[in-house]
């Protein structure tokens, strides 16, 4: 499809193609959307993220290493999905808010094999097939605190994650998870900053 953004993103206009539903919602999810909310105020990172006990748990890292496998696993033991790919934060007077995204996961077929039948069932329906199953998820109605961060890396083997823990985090690995680097206003980059810091 083709797609316009009014300046402040409260404003969508959008031409779609005659495909699968599905087809079209992956780039306005994945790219529209974001820019959106970025033009609105909201800080985005390159994260997937679950609700888990009233709180948002987020998993950051470059493309193709885990982000939204880790979310697929965490939902098919139990936890709710809250987006995939690209999470809006919202520094407040009491910490960060996460945004639902919309609710749809791409999960690589070798990942949905490896859960159980009965975690594989949380996912509902498929909606269809690239080279990944894509799924529509009840996502929360609100923000929830943002409880913690991870920062995923693979170890030399492709099926190996490390997990470190740190009291503080350098918020320059924050900003490098950026999701929205080509909105360069003064205020969306004092934004991402304050929800970095």
């Amino acid at each position: 499809g083709r797609h316009v953004v009014s300046g402040d993103g409260t404003v969508l206009r959008s031409a779609l193609p005659r495909v699968p539903a599905w087809r079209w919602q992956r780039l306005l999810f994945a790219q529209v959307l974001p820019l959106s909310a970025a033009l609105q105020g909201l800080a985005l990172l390159h994260a997937s993220a679950v609700a888990l006990g009233g709180k948002a748990l987020a998993f950051t890292a470059p493309s193709g290493t885990g982000k939204t496998s880790v979310a697929a696993h965490l939902v098919a033991r139990g936890a709710s999905f809250l987006t995939d790919d690209a999470l809006a934060i919202e520094p407040t007077a009491g910490g960060l808010l996460a945004h639902p995204g919309a609710g749809m996961a791409s999960i690589d077929d070798k990942e949905w094999q490896a859960m159980s039948p009965e975690g594989r069932a949380r996912f509902g329906r498929r909606l269809g097939r690239s080279d990944k199953s894509h799924f529509a998820l009840a996502v929360p109605e609100r923000p929830l605190p943002l409880a913690a961060v991870y920062f995923l890396r693979r170890d030399g083997h492709a099926d190996r994650f490390s997990i470190e823990q740190r009291r503080t985090v350098d918020p320059g690995r924050l900003l490098g998870s950026a999701f929205v680097n080509f909105v360069r206003t003064p205020e969306h980059l004092t934004r991402q900053l304050e929800a970095c810091a």
